[in-house]
């Protein structure tokens, strides 16, 4: 907003970045989990339930939505000039 964007822009690119950094990391998280399943022992007791995985990754994501979405307030109620420091 002190530079001159658009609230608009600025939230959309907000919750933009908020979906894509929740796709990585589920991504990550779900292969790295992927990889130690293949790699541990058949004595450990583990379970990779594709269900579960895809039911707390779905929480997941909603939540970081969500917080995305409180950013987006604090962008809302920004005020350019206090931004950059002036004081009127």
């Amino acid at each position: 907003k002190a530079i001159g964007a658009k609230t608009v822009f600025l939230c959309k690119s907000t919750l933009l970045q908020v979906v894509i950094l929740t796709i990585i990391s589920l991504i990550a998280a779900v292969g790295f989990t992927w990889v130690i399943f293949m790699v541990m022992p058949e004595d450990i007791p583990f379970l990779f339930d594709l269900i579960q995985i895809a039911k707390f990754s779905g929480i997941i994501a909603i939540v970081s939505i969500f917080g995305g979405l409180l950013s987006t307030y604090n962008i809302i109620q920004a005020d350019p000039i206090q931004a950059m420091g002036r004081m009127e």
